[in-house]
Formats: structure tokens, sequence, C-alpha cells
């Protein structure tokens, strides 16, 4: 009797053997976010069935830019999985970086050229990295209220806030659909826009006959201004003043003692109080007096005497007071 082995199907091996992979995993260039594409890189190693060995070949082959650069970097056993995971983690995911994350995460707006379903992701990115530990109905929150404090639009979050979304799936949801709602109504308004400049536009005579009737007006009032400004009488322009044919007379003033004007009051020749109180005489007045200079320069004269005559002797000695001997000489 002839008794047959079962047969064994190596799956992993079939696959090696058939020259390629179930699954290929993307390539990481370390810009993304290393956990997640761990986890994607764990999915694919798992559908096709590959051990250690063969995960860090696939691995390496897979990294590009700064994670290649990591991968280079590594000195011995390259091709070790856990050593090059672990030296990734390092690189592009370093532990103990939660307050880093919060601050982020609280930080995080809508940026001009970002659509909603995005910025969601991201917040959840960062609600789960900076909270790690925290049940998942909190960080399901903090990510909800979060993501509505980030959007630009006013209108928008209160709305989202009225409408008390259960997670952040849902504020993204309803976040969408006002974008949408919104973009519509401006389309719309824009269309209206349109149609009135196309009733206003119907007439084109009307439009073209106030037009030429404005040009006329401003240019009848550009002639009135040069013209103003060309005359004599352009209130604008300041003329010049009319000089007199009394070189010292001032326009409206005149002489109270003769009515002439050509001089005033002060300088008459015919005015009757004339009285010099230097000489006691009335033939002139003190600042015509002829004796005016010298009894001016006498005067200085005595001055300075009187002061050079005024003798102050002073003496200070070290430990004594101060004594100041003068003498004043009356005259």
């Amino acid at each position: 009797m002839t008794h047959y082995e079962p047969i064994v199907h190596d799956e992993r091996a079939m696959n090696m053997r058939s020259g390629g992979a179930k699954m290929k995993p993307a390539t990481y260039d370390g810009n993304a976010s290393w956990p997640d594409y761990k986890a994607h890189f764990d999915a694919c190693a798992e559908i096709n069935g590959w051990n250690d060995r063969e995960k860090g070949l696939y691995l390496a082959v897979s990294l590009r830019g700064q994670a290649q650069g990591v991968f280079g970097n590594l000195s011995i056993r390259s091709n070790d999985y856990h050593l090059l995971v672990t030296a990734l983690e390092e690189r592009f995911s370093p532990p103990n970086q939660t307050e880093l994350y919060r601050v982020q995460l609280r930080e995080r707006r809508q940026k001009a050229t970002e659509v909603l379903p995005e910025l969601g992701q991201d917040i959840r990115r960062l609600t789960n990295l900076a909270y790690p530990t925290a049940p998942a109905d909190v960080r399901e929150t903090l990510a909800k209220e979060q993501f509505i404090d980030s959007l630009a639009n006013v209108d928008m979050r209160i709305r989202i806030k009225q409408a008390r979304p259960t997670d952040l799936n849902d504020a993204v949801r309803h976040a969408v659909e006002l974008e949408a709602y919104n973009k519509a109504e401006r389309q719309k308004m824009e269309g209206h826009g349109y149609m009135c400049n196309a009733q206003m536009s119907e007439k084109p005579d009307d439009c073209m006959k106030i037009l030429k009737q404005f040009m006329q007006e401003m240019r009848n009032e550009l002639r009135t201004l040069k013209s103003q400004r060309n005359s004599k009488t352009d209130p604008w322009v300041r003329q010049p003043k009319e000089q007199s044919i009394h070189p010292r007379s001032n326009k409206g003033k005149k002489c109270f003692e003769c009515g002439e004007l050509t001089h005033l009051r002060k300088r008459c020749p015919k005015q009757k109080c004339r009285f010099c109180f230097l000489h006691y005489g009335e033939t002139h007045l003190r600042r015509e007096c002829p004796m005016l200079s010298t009894i001016q320069r006498e005067r200085d004269e005595t001055k300075q005497s009187y002061h050079n005559d005024q003798n102050v002797n002073t003496s200070f000695q070290k430990g004594s007071g101060l004594y100041i001997a003068a003498e004043i000489k009356r005259m």
C-alpha cells in the first residue's frame, strides 16, 4: 500500500520564488510622518509574509532622501530590521516630544490653499502625538475643538459650533458642506452682478451722452482756471503791491500834526511841542540834540571809572574762613 505525504505550501517561499512581492511598500523620504509609514510598511510585510531579514532589506531599499542618509550612517548590521527602525525613529520621531506636539497643535491654523479634510487629518495626527496616553474619546474631543478653532472663516466656526458635531469627522463634514454652500452663493451673487452690468449697458447712447457732457464740463472748468491764472484778478495769484509816491508813507497813515502823508507826527517838522531835556530848550527834541553823543560818552566814562574805583581784596587760607575786604568810593 502506497502512502502519500501531505504537501505543505509555504506562501512566503512561493512569493520569493515568483520573483516579487504581492504588495510593494511606498517609499519614505523623511518628510511624512514616520509612525504612519511604519504602520503602512508593517501591513505590507504581513501581506507578503516577510521575516525580519526580508523586512530589513525591503525597508532599506524603500528609503529616499534624508531617510536614506540615516540608513547609510549605520556602521554595522545595516540589514537588521529592528536596528534600522530604531535609527529612523530617533531621527524622525524622537520620544518625549509631547510638549512640542502640543504647541504645534495649539498653533495650528488653516492655510490659504489648504482643504478642510487635510486640515482635519493633520490635527488628528498632532492630537495623537500630543496626547498618546489619553483615552480615545478625549483625543477625539480635543481634535474636534482644535479643528473648529483653526478655521479661518468666523461665520463657519459659529455655524459648526451651533451644529454640535459629535466627533472630528462630523465637524469636517459640516465644514465641507458650509464651504460648498458659501462658494455656490458667491458664484450666484457674481452672476447677479454681471446681469446688473448687462442691464445698465443696454443703452450705450445714454452712457456716451453722459460721458461727453462730463468731459465738456471738465474742459470749461480748465479753461476758466487758465484764464483766471493769466488775469490780474485771480484770487489765488499774489499780486505785487503798488509803490507809493511817498517812500516813507504808510497806507492809511498820516501826520496828525500837519496832515501830510510824507511822515508821521513824531517826525513832523511843524510839531508845536519841541523840548530837549538835555539843554532844556525848545528848539529841538532830545533825540535831535547835537550834544547827545558827547553827553552819552561822558556818562559812559563816568560809569567805567566808578567800576574801576572799586577795589576788592580777597584772602583765603587753609583751615580758616573766607574774608573779603572791599572799599567803595562815592562820587
